[in-house]
């Protein structure tokens, strides 16, 4: 019986830096402050205690970001 399927994420099946500046660019952010927001959070979305859109919804309201839903 499977327990847990575990990929490596990081820099392996996503780039997160060019995925992070897309993001950044997209909504005029700086990428260093993102990425300080974004280290707040990476253990509890590292252990699934909170959800990408969750993070989503955490940067919408910090940054006050306007059609950022989808």
């Amino acid at each position: 019986m499977i327990k847990i399927v575990y990929f490596d994420f990081g820099a392996v099946l996503i780039n997160y830096e060019k995925f992070f500046s897309k993001i950044c660019d997209d909504f005029s952010l700086e990428i260093e402050d993102f990425l300080n927001l974004y280290d707040q959070f990476c253990s509890d979305l590292t252990v699934g205690k909170m959800t990408t859109n969750q993070f989503w919804q955490e940067c919408i309201k910090k940054y006050n970001l306007k059609n950022a839903e989808d």
